[in-house]
């Protein structure tokens, strides 16, 4: 029996489309020590995973050299102690790199595109992300595989399960009380999210207020989430919060405050951000909003679970497509604003498909 070590020390979607790379080492060593090592904001979604894995939390804030290094030596100690045989590096900062090395890991797997890959890793995959021919947790299957490779002869012949998240009845009641105490009547909702912190491009402001409007002129509460400066400043920008009707929760939940709302969702509406995986991996209606830039496209980023529809700009053919790979042209484009193509009445009949 071995100790191994699944490390992802970034964001709440690549964490979630990460975890359920468990069991697909599970499946060739069933006997190993698997734990996690993950960001320390992230704790709320291991809590609620369905299958609640062993974690280490760090913290995912940039450090400078000496205090990475000291963090670096820190760590090891622990990773040490824990014996540990494997680790797979899906996504970790430099300094979580080194303290691999220091704690003289046997096999240390991770990508080769990053500097320290070279330093710290002695088994290197070279995954050309950017290209996005496959989704994320098909590049993290593949590393798992590469990892399995030096104990079995394995490949990622099929996807991985979506993770599954649960909520208590507690934590739902708790969500209950919070939103009436902010005026919601109703058991039926609709959660919107507009915010995101601008790793993609996003729906239109208009667009958001638009929907909403509809929503509301069913008779159907529409509950607003989203949590930091900027989720608060495009939030600001659709003017949402001014609609009669509109319940805000924007940086009044904790993460765990947050699964709790959700879930009681009759339909959730986000763009490419955290939440519309949280919605996907509590099995709920999901309306994902996601731009048709190469590195930004649901085919990378889409979330996975039972419930799912994606919406993208609609192009009139294959050669009629996005001309962006990293990064959108804006009026460099000859289909900008692109984004402003997705209706709001095919979201809003979707929406209402499912309440």
């Amino acid at each position: 029996m071995a100790s191994v070590l699944f490390a992802r020390v970034d964001k709440i979607g690549d964490l979630i489309l990460t975890l359920p790379c468990e069991e697909l080492w599970r499946r060739e060593r069933p006997n190993d020590s698997i734990h996690w090592l993950v960001s320390d904001s992230l704790k709320f979604v291991i809590d609620h995973a369905e299958s609640h894995p062993q974690t280490q939390f760090v913290s995912n804030k940039k450090l400078n050299f000496f205090a990475g290094f000291s963090a670096a030596w820190t760590l090891s100690r622990v990773l040490r102690e824990k014996n540990v045989s494997d680790v797979i590096a899906f996504y970790v900062p430099w300094w979580v790199a080194l303290s691999f090395w220091l704690a003289r890991i046997k096999n240390r797997t991770g990508v080769a595109s990053q500097w320290y890959s070279w330093l710290f890793y002695n088994h290197r995959i070279r995954q050309r992300r950017s290209l996005a021919t496959q989704h994320e947790s098909a590049y993290n299957a593949d590393l798992v595989c590469a990892a399995l490779s030096g104990h079995v002869n394995v490949k990622a012949s099929s996807p991985i399960q979506p993770l599954k998240l649960v909520v208590s009845e507690n934590e739902k009641q708790k969500a209950r009380e919070l939103l009436q105490s902010l005026g919601l009547r109703d058991e039926k909702f609709v959660v919107i999210h507009p915010g995101m912190a601008g790793s993609a491009r996003n729906w239109l402001p208009s667009s958001y207020r638009e929907l909403a409007k509809k929503i509301l002129a069913k008779n159907i509460s529409v509950v607003v989430t989203g949590g930091g400066l900027v989720d608060e400043d495009y939030i600001q920008q659709t003017d949402i919060l001014s609609l009669q009707g509109v319940v805000s929760v924007v940086n009044k939940t904790s993460g765990s405050d947050l699964l709790g709302v959700l879930s009681l969702a009759s339909v959730v509406v986000a763009p490419s951000t955290g939440v519309a995986h949280l919605a996907a991996s509590l099995e709920k209606p999901i309306a994902g909003l996601y731009s048709p830039v190469r590195v930004q496209a649901p085919k990378r980023w889409g979330p996975l679970g039972k419930n799912v529809r994606v919406f993208t700009p609609p192009f009139n053919s294959p050669a009629e497509s996005c001309p962006g790979t990293m990064s959108c042209l804006y009026e460099k484009c000859p289909f900008y604003d692109c984004m402003k193509q997705i209706p709001v009445d095919t979201v809003f009949n979707y929406v209402m498909d499912n309440l």
